[in-house]
């Protein structure tokens, strides 16, 4: 029966792109189905059983194909060799089930260029005004509970936009001085009915505008609890848009950041899934990407290293005429979305 399953998951794995509502969340999971085939189709050789050795052997030729070029990591990161210019912090809150003071000794010791965090509540904020000064002078804050969200910086925050597009949770952008290069952060997470629903979901038009914001304006980085995995339609949307998964780029393998266990619903399993996602444009090379800590959240952190190669204009002969350009600023650039007053805190 498992070989079964598990071969049905394969084909529609295969020809499908957009699986029923009900196989939905179970496609989310489907490399650890699959997996199943293995000892599946050795049971089945030993005990002769030849038409379940055919079923199983068809979800592991599928498994293989579709997961084997995850099984070791890769060699070589885009950005190895490169200066680490940039360190990102990715971490679901988890609301009133995490200790806000366990979170703050978490980003302190990691003390990065910029963190975003989901499902921030009010206890979280009061402890961040009170001990982040130092290492996150730069805060921006929007909302309160599951659409609670923040974004701690280093660096100067010029200014934030709330973008929304059609799903229940809005997402918070971030214009951040770095060194005096303009830097965009979005800090996302679309609403949870997608990982049951797929495109089917009025959150899957927040993958398509996410990405379209981000590709259309200055060296942009989105970070968030995406309630989806990367075997979905949302995270195609996300990636065939020209942004780049940073722990993939990074690590090439699999990773897991949910569930921490007991503490989502006291559910008794280990992180199985990545559902936290760090992407960055290709103004970035992924140096190094991991799954963090335990900081007392249902999610564990993603911690992610970008190098930030700095362009240098071609060289143009001395007797060329240069022509002159109207260059749009984009500093008073606005993406599209409905833009909404958010909570800012910079302190010199």
């Amino acid at each position: 029966m498992l070989a079964f399953i598990a071969s049905a998951l394969a084909v529609l794995g295969l020809t499908s792109r957009t699986p029923h509502p009900y196989l939905t969340a179970l496609f989310q999971f489907r490399h650890l189905v699959l997996v199943a085939a293995f000892p599946t189709l050795a049971v089945a050789l030993a005990s002769e059983q030849h038409v379940a050795a055919a079923i199983a052997a068809v979800a592991a030729a599928a498994w293989c194909r579709e997961f084997g070029r995850k099984v070791r990591p890769i060699k070589r990161a885009p950005g190895e060799g490169h200066a680490g210019d940039l360190e990102l912090v990715n971490l679901n809150a988890g609301d009133h089930r995490s200790d806000p003071a366990a979170i703050v000794k978490y980003l302190v010791e990691r003390s990065c260029d910029v963190a975003c965090l989901q499902e921030v509540c009010q206890a979280h904020y009061d402890i961040f005004d009170e001990a982040l000064n130092e290492v996150y002078p730069h805060r921006a804050y929007q909302g309160d509970g599951i659409d609670g969200l923040a974004i701690l910086s280093k660096h100067p925050i010029d200014s934030t936009e709330r973008l929304e597009f059609g799903g229940r949770l809005p997402h918070l952008m971030a214009h951040v001085q770095v060194d005096g290069r303009a830097l965009r952060v979005i800090n996302a997470h679309p609403f949870v009915s997608v990982a049951f629903m797929g495109d089917r979901s009025p959150a899957a038009n927040d993958f398509h505008e996410l990405a379209r914001v981000a590709t259309e304006g200055p060296p942009t980085v989105i970070m968030g609890d995406f309630n989806t995995t990367d075997q979905t339609g949302e995270y195609r949307a996300l990636r065939d848009a020209g942004l780049t998964d940073s722990f993939l780029a990074a690590r090439g393998t699999f990773g897991a950041t949910f569930p921490v266990p007991l503490r989502y619903m006291w559910i008794p399993c280990p992180p199985v899934v990545r559902i936290d996602f760090n992407w960055h444009t290709d103004h970035f090379l992924a140096v190094d990407s991991m799954v963090g800590r335990d900081a007392s959240s249902d999610h564990l952190p993603l911690e992610t290293t970008l190098a930030w190669p700095r362009v240098e204009p071609a060289a143009v002969p001395e007797d060329a005429a240069v022509p002159v350009t109207s260059v749009p600023s984009l500093a008073t650039g606005k993406t599209a979305g409905a833009a909404a007053p958010a909570y800012s805190e910079a302190q010199p």
